[in-house]
C-alpha cells in the first residue's frame, strides 16, 4: 500500500503549489513599487509675447498643428518657462460680441375681408394702439402645393402708397419640402395696410383621371386621357406681423474656416448615395457647408465619423436637409450642416440622392470654434509650449488669479508660437522581474496542463505497480 499513500501525497503537494502560485504573483505586482510613467512630449515649441514692464494676460491661440498631435479634452498640453517650471494656463474659447436680430410677432386682429370680382381677395387690417410697426408679414395657410402673388398697399384700399409690388409666396411639397410664406417690406408711419392676394384659389394637380373612349361598332377608334385639375379656394389661418429690434450677443463664438484635406468623392448606385470622404486632422469641427454647381435640388445629407475598431465604423453626427433652387425669381439656398463641435480625423458626407441624379461638382468648406491658452505672462520670462503624449496626464494649477483677472475684465496680449520641433521618443522599457511572470495566465496555464500530465502518468505507473505485487496467500481458519 505504499505506492498508493505516495501518490495521495505527491497530488496533494502539487494542488497546493497550484492554489499559492497566484498569491505569490500578486504579492510581487505591488502597485508601490512600480516605476511612475514620466511624459514624452513629441512637440516642443517657443512661444513669444509682448514685451511689458509688468505682469499681464497673454493668450496663444491653437492652431491646426497643435490639435493634429493633442489628445481630447487637452490633458498633454503643456507651458513651462525656460527652466522647465510648469506655468498656470486656461483654455477657453474665443468669443466675440455682435449684434443679433430679435423679431416679435403679433397676430393681425383687426381684418376685414373684401373678395374681388376678378377672384382676387383683399384683406385690410389696423393696426392696434401699441403695436410696433412692422417690418414684414407671415401668411398661415393649411394648403399644400401652390403659389399666390400677394400685393401689399399702404392704407385701407389698392390707392395707397405701395409697399410690396409682387410677392410670391409658394409651396412644392410635391417636389421637396420648400415653403415660402414671408414677406419682407418697409412699413413707414402707416398703421392701416391692405393686403392684396391676387388668386383666391389654388391650383393643383389632382391623382383623378378622365378617359374618353370612342367606339365605331364594337372597334375603339380612339381613347383620349387627362389629368383632372383640382382647383380648392384658399383657405387663410391667420396673418402675423413681424419685427426687428437689435441687442447686443456677447456670447458669439468666433469661427475658423479652412478648406479639408484629401477630399474624396464617391457614388454608390446601390444605395443611391454620394459619399464626400474628407479628413479634418482632428481640428474642432461644427460647420459643413456643402459647394456645388448643381441647381434645383433638395437632399438629406448626415455628417459622420469613421470610429476604429466599431462594428458599424460609421457613426452619424448630424443631419440637414440641404437645398439650393434658382427659378425665376425664386432663389432659397441652405447648403449648411450646423452641428455639435467634435474632434476627429476621418469625416464623410453622405447625401441621399433617391431617384435624382448625383450632384455635381462637389466641395466642402469646413468651420469650427477658435480656442485660446491664456497665462500670466512675467517680464523678462520665456516660454515654452509642450504638446503631444499618448499618457500625460492634465497639469494641475491654482487658478484663482487667472479666472479673478478674466473675470475682471483684463484683456490677453497676443502671444505666437513658433516652429515645431518634432522630438524623438522612444517609450520606457520596464525591467521585467521573474516573480511577476508567476502572475502571467499563460504560464499558470501551461503549468497546470503540465502537472495534470505529470500526474495522470504517475497513477498510471502506480496501477502497474499495484498489478505486479504478489498477492496475499490466503487466511486459514
Amino acid at each position: 500500500m505504499m505506492p498508493i499513500r505516495f501518490v495521495e501525497l505527491a497530488m496533494g503537494r502539487l494542488v497546493l503549489a497550484l492554489l499559492l502560485l497566484p498569491a505569490v504573483g500578486r504579492c510581487q505586482d505591488s502597485p508601490a513599487k512600480k516605476t511612475p510613467e514620466v511624459p514624452e512630449y513629441r512637440c516642443l515649441r517657443p512661444v513669444t509675447t509682448e514685451p511689458t514692464g509688468q505682469p499681464a494676460l497673454a493668450a496663444l491661440r491653437l492652431d491646426a498643428a497643435i490639435w493634429e498631435q493633442t489628445r481630447d479634452g487637452l490633458p498633454d498640453l503643456l507651458l513651462s518657462d525656460a527652466g522647465g517650471l510648469s506655468v498656470p494656463f486656461v483654455v477657453r474659447p474665443v468669443r466675440r460680441s455682435e449684434v443679433r436680430k430679435l423679431q416679435r410677432r403679433w397676430v393681425a386682429e383687426d381684418a376685414q375681408l373684401r373678395p374681388q370680382a376678378d377672384g382676387s381677395l383683399e384683406i385690410v387690417v389696423l393696426l392696434k394702439e401699441g403695436d410696433p410697426q412692422p417690418e414684414g408679414l407671415t401668411l398661415f395657410t393649411p394648403l399644400r402645393n401652390f403659389e399666390l402673388r400677394l400685393r401689399v398697399h399702404a392704407g385701407t384700399d389698392t390707392t395707397g402708397p405701395l409697399l410690396v409690388e409682387d410677392a410670391l409666396l409658394y409651396d412644392y411639397s410635391q417636389f421637396m419640402n420648400v415653403r415660402q410664406t414671408d414677406v419682407s417690406f418697409n412699413s413707414g408711419s402707416s398703421r392701416s395696410f391692405c393686403i392684396v392676394i391676387d388668386q383666391e384659389v389654388a391650383a393643383a394637380e389632382s391623382t383623378l383621371k378622365e378617359l374618353t373612349r370612342t367606339f365605331s361598332g364594337a372597334t375603339e377608334t380612339q381613347r383620349t386621357e387627362s389629368v383632372l385639375q383640382e382647383r380648392r379656394p384658399i383657405r387663410i389661418d391667420r396673418l402675423e406681423f413681424h419685427t426687428q429690434s437689435a441687442e447686443v450677443e456677447e456670447a458669439a463664438a468666433v469661427l475658423d474656416s479652412w478648406s479639408p484635406e484629401s477630399l474624396d468623392v464617391q457614388q454608390n448606385p446601390q444605395t443611391h448615395e454620394t459619399l464626400v470622404n474628407f479628413a479634418a486632422s482632428r481640428r474642432p469641427l461644427s460647420k459643413v457647408t456643402l459647394r456645388t454647381s448643381s441647381r434645383n435640388f433638395n437632399r438629406t445629407a448626415h455628417l459622420e465619423y469613421f470610429v476604429p475598431g466599431e462594428p458599424d465604423r460609421w457613426q452619424t453626427h448630424c443631419s440637414a436637409e440641404l437645398r439650393q433652387i434658382d427659378i425665376g425669381r425664386l432663389h432659397d439656398t441652405q447648403l449648411t450642416l450646423d452641428c455639435p463641435s467634435a474632434r476627429r480625423k476621418q469625416w464623410r458626407l453622405r447625401i441621399e440622392n433617391g431617384a435624382g441624379p448625383p450632384l455635381q461638382g462637389l466641395g466642402l468648406e469646413l468651420a469650427g470654434p477658435v480656442s485660446e491658452m491664456i497665462w500670466l505672462a512675467e517680464p523678462k520670462r520665456n516660454f515654452v509650449l509642450l504638446y503631444g503624449d499618448d499618457r500625460a496626464a492634465a497639469p494641475r494649477h491654482n487658478l484663482w488669479v487667472l479666472e479673478a483677472a478674466l473675470a475682471a475684465g483684463e484683456k490677453p496680449r497676443p502671444a505666437t508660437a513658433g516652429v515645431v520641433e518634432f522630438r524623438s521618443v522612444v517609450p520606457p522599457v520596464e525591467p521585467v522581474r521573474p516573480l511577476e511572470l508567476v502572475n502571467n495566465p499563460l504560464l499558470l496555464t501551461g503549468l497546470a496542463v503540465l502537472l495534470t500530465v505529470a500526474m495522470g502518468w504517475g497513477l498510471y505507473r502506480a496501477s502497474v505497480r499495484l498489478k505486479e505485487l504478489p498477492g496475499e496467500p490466503p487466511q486459514h481458519s
